[in-house]
Formats: C-alpha cells, sequence, structure tokens
C-alpha cells in the first residue's frame, strides 16, 4: 500500500508519518517511511556552519544522480518521470532544478521498486513535489498543476496536513533558528514556505476532480494528532480489507 502526504512546510509530515508507521507496525504490518528529511535536525559542534554537512549532502546527491545514469537504460521510466515533471515546472533557479530533478528521480526509483508486501509511507512525494516545484517555477497556473498531477503515479492514499497560519509561522521561524548557515541554503525561506497553503489548496480542489479524494487534518497538537492517526488507520484499514489485505 503507497500512502502520502502533502501540504505546506511545517505542518507536520514527517512527524506524522512516523506516527503512523509506528502505529500500523504495532497491527503486525511492515511499514516505513521512505526518503525522508527533516530540516533542522543537524547538530554538529564540530560543524557550526554546516559545511560538513553540506558537503556531504551534495556529494551524496551527486554520487547518487552519477549511479542512475549509469544505469539510465533500466531507469528509463524513472528519467522520463523526472524529465516530464521538472519540464512541466521548471525551478527558476539551476540550483533547485539540480535539487529536485535528482530527489524526483530518487523518487521515482524508489516507488517503482518499492517492496509490495509492506505499507510504503512518504512524507514527501509526488503530490508534495508539484506543491514544491510550483513554489520555484515561475506562473504555476492551474493548467500546468493540472498536466502535472496527470504525469505522477497515483498512490492509495493521500493524507493532506494542515495548521493554523500562526502556528504555521511559529514552527517554520523556529526551524529557521535551527538550521546552520549552510542548511538554511537547501531550504526555501519562510515567505516562500507561507505561499505552499494557497498551492496546496489548489492542489486538493485538482486532485478531487480527478476523483483522488483526500483525508484532510490539522494536528496542531498531540489530541488532534492522535485523532488523526486513528482516523487513517480505519481508514487503511478498510482498504486493505476491501482489497483483501488482513
Amino acid at each position: 500500500m503507497l500512502i502520502e502526504l502533502f501540504g505546506p512546510p511545517g505542518c507536520g509530515k514527517t512527524t506524522f508519518a512516523h506516527a503512523l508507521a509506528q502505529r500500523m507496525q504495532t497491527r503486525g504490518f511492515t511499514a516505513d517511511v521512505l526518503l525522508s528529511y527533516q530540516p533542522g535536525t543537524y547538530r554538529s559542534p564540530k560543524d557550526p556552519a554546516g559545511l560538513i554537512y553540506a558537503a556531504g549532502r551534495v556529494s551524496g546527491a551527486a554520487v547518487n544522480l552519477i549511479a542512475m545514469t549509469c544505469m539510465a537504460a533500466a531507469k528509463r521510466r524513472s528519467f522520463e518521470l523526472a524529465g516530464k515533471l521538472i519540464a512541466t515546472l521548471p525551478p527558476r533557479n539551476p540550483v533547485w532544478l539540480l535539487r529536485y530533478g535528482q530527489y524526483i528521480l530518487r523518487l521515482a526509483d524508489t516507488w517503482q521498486h518499492r517492496s509490495t508486501d509492506r505499507i510504503a509511507i512518504f512524507d514527501q512525494a509526488f503530490v508534495q513535489a508539484v506543491c514544491s516545484l510550483a513554489l520555484l517555477t515561475r506562473g504555476a497556473d492551474d493548467l500546468s498543476l493540472a498536466h502535472a498531477l496527470n504525469i505522477i503515479p497515483v498512490s492509495d492514499l493521500i493524507i493532506r496536513l494542515d495548521v493554523p497560519e500562526a502556528i504555521l509561522s511559529s514552527r517554520l521561524e523556529g526551524r529557521m533558528k535551527r538550521e546552520s548557515f549552510m542548511e538554511k541554503l537547501f531550504e526555501t525561506d519562510v515567505g516562500t514556505s507561507h505561499r505552499a497553503v494557497e498551492i496546496v489548496d489548489r492542489l486538493d480542489l485538482l486532485l478531487a476532480t480527478r476523483g483522488r479524494a483526500t483525508m484532510s487534518f490539522c494536528p496542531i497538537d498531540k489530541l488532534a494528532l492522535e485523532d488523526a492517526l486513528s482516523r487513517t488507520e480505519e481508514e487503511i484499514m478498510n482498504k486493505l480489507q476491501s482489497t483483501g489485505g488482513r
């Protein structure tokens, strides 16, 4: 089963994804959060500016890209998907172009070659990638967003997360304070992140017109998070039972 989350930066996607995986594991399922990364968590007194971190992140991405390029024939579908999505919503900045290009390539490959006997949870998958690219391109109108949604593969369950603007601002500002100088270069600024709210709304409407209804939650505190997890768990169980799962 494929589950993907989307929402503005700071809404709690990574926290929700890992909590959901733990819940399903207690049910006896094999559940994993794939390709997850949470900004603002890097800490090293020996690297306060994050130079070593940045070098490792860039070199790691380069190695992955080179390795996949060497296997371009075998990974043709992943390259085609990444190329079409980037061409539809091309980032203005070449740094962002390289960053998201290699990430979407890795995402497409992971999605295609995932284990089919487990629950795969993505806190940043294709719908989130469309949202991120729309933030970084010029003139992301509904036509280009709709075209991007037509390109990406379909998951079994899409979960949208939102939090009130005041909470979102507080979380984003707190994250920026925790990030090292170099880590900030890899993330969008607070103003750009706030614009994601409007894009998330547009994507939600476009998904609905395609019959891809989303589950929407606002995990503003522990109680709301637990309720959202319980309702998601129930939906997962219903879907598994309807398809012959446990």
